[in-house]
């Protein structure tokens, strides 16, 4: 979930992330839920046009489910 510049959500660490100037990312994971800053989310996480891996992705989405 994209969430804007200036949002504060206090993680796992208990302490106050701030979302940057760029926005930020709202992650759920086995961790829980944290916050990974825009920039960061974009060179974690590519998001691709192909296809096939786009069906790829999309499976294992419903399957995390």
């Amino acid at each position: 979930v994209f969430v804007p510049s200036g949002t504060k959500f206090r993680g796992p660490t208990g302490s106050p992330q701030i979302a940057d100037k760029k926005g930020a990312y709202l992650i759920k994971d086995s961790a829980g839920i944290r916050m990974i800053q825009a920039e960061e989310f974009k060179k974690a996480y590519e998001v691709t046009r192909d296809p096939s891996k786009a069906a790829m992705l999309q499976k294992t989405a419903g399957n995390s489910r």
